[in-house]
């Protein structure tokens, strides 16, 4: 924990030195917020990647790749907060830059999309989820190297959720008062 604080107090001076539209300043605040999450104090960790957000927005020349960090890491903080809307919010925005940075990179969107459908498929929205889940594999498969594992899981997922749609599909059919 003492290596924690050095670190913050290093954050903190180095913020002390540079101007607050700088886009060192938007790292640093990242850093100051990274170290709050290892902390596990989301909230205060989360304090700092809105205001390096806020200053990235700011700078005339955003870069992207501090743009995908910061999303991703407040997408992670959410998630561990149990904010499973924030954190797919974070996560959708991640994969929006990242699409634009790094159109190639089919492993990350794969990742990407896979990820988005786990979060959708918790919160029930099934058809979404099968939507990202489809678009998982077909970035896992313009890879270099597929993992026929990571694809293996994708398909078990998507059946699982053909089976969930048919049999809500099924119970309304029967049922259609019960559902309202």
């Amino acid at each position: 924990n003492g290596n924690y604080t050095e670190a913050l107090i290093n954050y903190n001076k180095a913020l002390s030195t540079s101007t607050s539209d700088h886009p060192f300043s938007s790292r640093t605040y990242l850093n100051i917020g990274d170290v709050y999450r290892m902390t596990e104090n989301n909230n205060l960790a989360l304090e700092h990647y809105e205001k390096a957000l806020e200053i990235q927005m700011q700078c005339s020349t955003q870069n992207h790749h501090d743009l995908l960090r910061i999303y991703n890491v407040m997408n992670v903080a959410y998630y561990d907060m149990n904010n499973r809307e924030m954190s797919l919010k974070y996560y959708e925005k991640f994969l929006e830059i990242l699409l634009i940075v790094e159109p190639l990179n089919f492993n990350e969107h794969s990742t990407a999309y896979e990820n988005i459908a786990d979060l959708l498929f918790l919160k029930n929205d099934f058809k979404a989820a099968l939507e990202y889940y489809n678009k998982a594999i077909e970035a896992a498969e313009k890879t270099t190297t597929p993992s026929l594992e990571t694809i293996e899981k994708m398909q078990k997922m998507i059946r699982v959720i053909l089976v969930k749609l048919t049999s809500a599909s099924n119970e309304l059919k029967d049922n259609p008062t019960e559902l309202r």
